[in-house]
């Protein structure tokens, strides 16, 4: 079992997990496998050769065509020219925005020095650094972010099968895989790890309330899944009013926990979603009940309206805008006003 070395707090302790969403009702592992595989082919089909400038360090690396060996054991360091380039793209362009609302930058700082010890967890990390290559360079082909990925997830189902496992780091790989499916292009290929995600979230009793890792894992996983939900016009299966988040708006109002507020304007977003998602599609049979559900429905929709209001009118200085200019003010030829 995992000993937390991110300081994660007794809270996320977890009970013995016998049954899973990953090992009762998704796809196999040589489905999962030819299902990732089909569904990329869409990509460059450029060569494997190139270069890729690094913008934090600009430093440049050439991609070499040499054989990928997915990390099976544990190790001390990072001995490969392309692992390293894989974990430094993760960490310097994808983990920075998975750490968004974490204060602990767990992705991009904590857990890339635990995955040298957990290969499941170190595969998944190198198939989102090798999948953003391939988004951002032409020249990189995408088969090696998918052995790295098919890697990370036949070897997350073979551990959920165990009942020893650690659901922890079975969590956290989710997750991390939940993201790499993101970054595909076709909006569909993105819900292959979100419901299990969400499942070992739960079974680890990871909540809003929740600190360290199961925290970062937990807002990173919710935050994904509403943008699934903005998109396919869905609800959200997790209620935002069951995520124990703290909406007494009247409380840390000063700088210093802007996350709280991020939070918070996740969980209003979350709702409106909801709201937005459970638009009736067709009208009552009675004009009595039409009009009862229409009043109901505007009634909600102000209560919304007086939280976001609210929320505005509460965050800390630090988070409201430093100039806010009209359209007319600029040469964008926006609609929309420009806030910095």
């Amino acid at each position: 079992m995992i000993q937390d070395p991110f300081q994660m707090d007794n809270s996320n302790a977890l009970p013995p997990i016998h049954q899973t969403a990953y090992s009762d009702g998704s796809l196999t592992v040589k489905q999962e496998s030819a299902h990732s595989r089909q569904n990329s082919r869409h990509l460059s089909n450029a060569g494997s050769d190139g270069s890729y400038m690094v913008a934090p360090s600009s430093a440049t690396y050439s991609n070499t065509d040499q054989t990928v060996t997915p990390p099976n054991e544990s190790r001390d360091m990072l001995t490969s020219q392309e692992e390293t380039l894989f974990m430094q793209v993760f960490v310097e362009e994808v983990g920075l925005w998975m750490d968004s609302m974490d204060p602990n930058k767990h992705f991009s700082r904590l857990l890339p020095f635990h995955a040298l010890g957990v290969p499941m967890l170190l595969n998944a990390f190198l198939a989102c650094g090798a999948r953003h290559l391939t988004l951002v360079n032409p020249m990189y082909h995408e088969d090696k972010a998918l052995f790295y990925y098919d890697t990370a997830t036949t070897q997350l189902l073979r551990s959920l099968q165990n009942p020893d496992r650690d659901t922890v780091v079975c969590a956290t790989t989710a997750v991390i895989l939940n993201v790499y499916e993101i970054m595909s292009e076709k909006a569909m290929q993105r819900m292959n790890h979100i419901a299990g995600a969400r499942a070992l979230i739960k079974e680890c009793g990871w909540n809003a309330r929740s600190t360290g890792i199961g925290a970062a894992c937990f807002w990173l996983n919710v935050g994904m899944e509403l943008l699934s939900c903005l998109h396919f016009n869905w609800k959200l299966a997790w209620e935002p009013d069951q995520w124990g988040v703290d909406m007494d708006f009247e409380q840390e109002t000063q700088s210093g926990n802007e996350e709280l507020w991020v939070h918070r304007m996740l969980c209003l977003v979350g709702k409106i979603a909801n709201f937005r998602a459970s638009t009736p599609r067709f009208q009552e049979a009675s004009p009595h009940d039409e009009q009862a559900r229409r009043e109901a429905r505007c009634a909600e929709w102000t209560r919304l309206k007086g939280l976001c209001d609210k929320w505005e009118a509460k965050i800390p200085r630090t988070m409201q805008p430093m100039a806010y200019l009209h359209p007319s003010q600029n040469s964008s030829k926006s609609a929309f006003p420009e806030v910095w």
